[in-house]
């Protein structure tokens, strides 16, 4: 009969799995977060570079 109890390996082995699959997660968050950063600032570049004053209607 097999036993519901887990030994201390497989405890650690689910534990070293779980934490490489946050590292993952983690840089992924990192990776996206800064190439979010980067469209936003070229965004706001391009419409800055895109604004004319002198062609919007005058109030």
């Amino acid at each position: 009969m097999d036993s519901d109890t887990a030994t201390q390996a497989e405890i650690n082995a689910t534990e070293v799995e779980y934490e490489a699959k946050v590292d993952v997660l983690v840089e992924l968050d990192t990776t996206m977060g800064v190439a979010c950063d980067d469209i936003v600032t070229e965004c706001y570049t391009a419409v800055l570079a895109d604004a004319n004053p002198e062609g919007m209607a005058k109030a």
